[in-house]
């Protein structure tokens, strides 16, 4: 019996002995993971704090420095230009601009031991669509309800609202939707944007003049009901169609830039200098091929930059 009780213990005893064994293992096999782990965050803090230090911030600001001029370009361009220049002109007017600035910019770099290359690898030809004197917004055929732009996309747009009297729509159309915005005569002037029937905002005015910006997504300076007016908000451009329905019973002025070229030879609009509405040669983008390189960074990218985009866009 003694025989047997001592098996039993020697046995429990190497069953402990086994156990303990198996948990070191399993303890060891812990430490080791986070081991490993804690040195993968160490690294990637590492990596992280030296961010400054392998060139991509002076990269990001040439990059950033580089598309806000040429947004300069292009909007100095299209304003000073002549009004009855082609997009030749245009192109060859910003090309030059682009040339100085990549000029003094690459001096300037080179000081630092770094060096630049912008150019102007593409341009977009649009056209600006505008009637500066105030009257109806009715096409060179005086129609009241007609077309503006055609299978397009429309940046910068605004318009100054100086009389209505009945309703007028501006409506912008996709394959599959169609967004609304209406100003109407009812005692105080009501402004409201719909997509596909369901309001998105919605105003009054006490009384004209007032702009709707929409660049700056507002009426008469001001939020919409508490909401930003968004130039055809919820729909993805080129949009269809941009129209006018009761262009006849609005009195203002308003502005467009569109990719859409058509306009420049429609004869719903008037030539630079003739009566309104006029469609005139803009560009509507360009694209900056751009290059930086230091002795820790060699980085090349194309920027498209398109001035005075709509909010929200």
């Amino acid at each position: 019996m003694a025989d047997v009780n001592a098996s039993e213990t020697r046995n429990r005893g190497r069953r402990r002995g086994q156990l303990l064994l198996i948990t070191g293992l399993m303890l060891a096999i812990t430490l080791v993971f986070l081991a490993v782990l804690l040195n993968g965050v160490i690294y990637a803090e590492n990596l992280g704090t030296r961010g400054s230090d392998i060139g991509g911030h002076e990269t990001v600001r040439f990059e950033t420095a580089a598309a806000d001029a040429g947004e300069r370009f292009v909007v100095a361009t299209n304003r000073d230009a002549d009004p009855h220049a082609d997009h030749a002109d245009l192109v060859d007017r910003v090309d030059a601009a682009v040339a100085d600035w990549d000029d003094q910019s690459r001096q300037h770099l080179v000081r630092d031991g770094s060096y630049s290359r912008v150019s102007l690898a593409d341009a977009e030809d649009g056209a600006r669509i505008h009637q500066s004197d105030s009257g109806p917004f009715e096409s060179a055929n005086d129609e009241g309800n007609w077309t503006v732009v055609e299978n397009g996309d429309v940046r910068n747009a605004s318009m100054r609202v100086d009389d209505v009297d009945g309703t007028f729509r501006l409506t912008v159309t996709t394959a599959a939707s169609t967004w609304n915005l209406t100003v109407e005569d009812a005692g105080d002037v009501e402004v409201a944007a719909e997509l596909d029937g369901a309001d998105v905002a919605e105003c009054s005015v006490s009384q004209p003049p007032f702009e709707i910006d929409f660049v700056d997504g507002t009426v008469d300076g001001d939020r919409c009901g508490g909401e930003p007016m968004v130039f055809a908000g919820g729909l993805e451009g080129p949009y269809e169609t941009v129209a006018l329905v009761g262009g006849d019973e609005l009195e203002g002025a308003y502005d467009l830039t569109t990719n859409d070229t058509a306009p420049l030879s429609s004869s719903e609009f008037e030539d630079p200098g003739g009566d309104s509405p006029i469609a005139e040669s803009e560009l509507y983008s360009v694209d900056l091929s751009l290059t930086h390189e230091t002795d820790r960074i060699d980085y090349q990218s194309t920027v498209t930059v398109t001035p005075n985009t709509h909010y929200g866009r």
